[in-house]
């Protein structure tokens, strides 16, 4: 069976694509499947996260021999080698990225978070001209609140299959965007499971946005939640764009645009989350820019 890969996108269209993607290749009967790029034109180099994820999730669970084919559009295979998608799926990696625009398409075991942090750090470090300035103890905070991320995805979403990981600096746009996914049961399921609160998809995410409200054990008087909340408050002053992706839930706030919380037809099996954030913002952010006190810190 072939499965063509259409044109993916940061948007709500592009994460039902992948979510279609998954549960097409679930429910075939065959048990092969090739994904075909060769229709693609054009996908976002950050979306690699979930759509590798996905495909791994396919790999893992449903047993079936399962292919990768690049496709011979020249603009998709410059990014997805650049990348490094194709070495995870194709064995090998194509080109090199001499510009050094792309955040590699990583995969993280779930036990592994130091491997995460050593990502982040390198990535999102402070002699890095694309991101917007920030005093050291801000940066720090910034990436801790990645880290919990990653750390949320290690608590409560139950998966074992990894953590995945990619991003993509576009220059001429201004705007770097980072993605990342793990493959766990989603906010809905684990809110209710550990909380007793019954949520639908998109209200888990608006109340997992909300800082104080965690379903995690507080650690020191510091609530669980707050690294979601506080990358919001970035992306708003900042002037970027936030993405999140949960079971059927979708949220995002686009650089252009206000928040929209809406349903997604097909659920995606796990939670993406994405930054889009203006590099050509010219403020130097400090702590004194978000409420940070000992309680409430990234």
């Amino acid at each position: 069976m072939f499965i063509y890969i259409p044109d993916i996108e940061t948007s709500f269209q592009g994460f039902h694509s992948v979510a279609r993607l998954y549960h097409d290749g679930v429910n075939s009967p065959e048990e092969s499947i090739v994904f075909d790029f060769s229709r693609a034109k054009r996908i976002d180099s950050n979306m690699c996260s979930c759509l590798g994820a996905v495909i791994e999730l396919l790999r893992c669970k449903s047993g079936k021999n399962l292919v990768v084919q690049p496709g011979d559009q020249s603009r998709l295979n410059l990014t997805l080698s650049k990348n490094g998608f194709y070495k995870a799926f194709v064995g090998k990696k194509l080109l090199d990225d001499p510009y050094e625009t792309t955040i590699d398409y990583m995969k993280f075991s779930i036990s592994k978070i130091l491997g995460f942090r050593e990502y982040i750090d390198a990535f999102f470090g402070k002699n890095n001209k694309a991101m917007p300035r920030m005093s050291d103890r801000l940066l720090e905070r910034f990436r801790k609140s990645l880290g919990e991320v990653f750390e949320n995805a290690k608590q409560h979403s139950e998966s074992a299959l990894g953590f995945f990981a990619c991003g993509q600096l576009f220059p001429s746009e201004n705007r770097l965007a980072f993605t990342m996914t793990d493959l766990g049961i989603g906010f809905e399921e684990h809110i209710a499971k550990h909380t007793g609160k019954r949520l639908k998809a998109q209200e888990s995410i608006h109340w997992a946005l909300a800082g104080e409200n965690s379903a995690r054990p507080r650690s020191e008087g510091k609530s669980g939640g707050l690294g979601l909340k506080l990358i919001r408050d970035f992306i708003q002053r900042n002037g970027g764009g936030m993405y999140i992706v949960s079971d059927r839930g979708y949220f995002e706030h686009p650089a252009r645009g206000g928040e929209r919380f809406q349903s997604l037809d097909i659920p995606f099996p796990g939670t993406v989350v994405t930054l889009d954030i203006r590099t050509d913002d010219e403020h130097v952010y400090d702590e004194r820019d978000f409420e940070i006190t000992e309680k409430n810190i990234f």
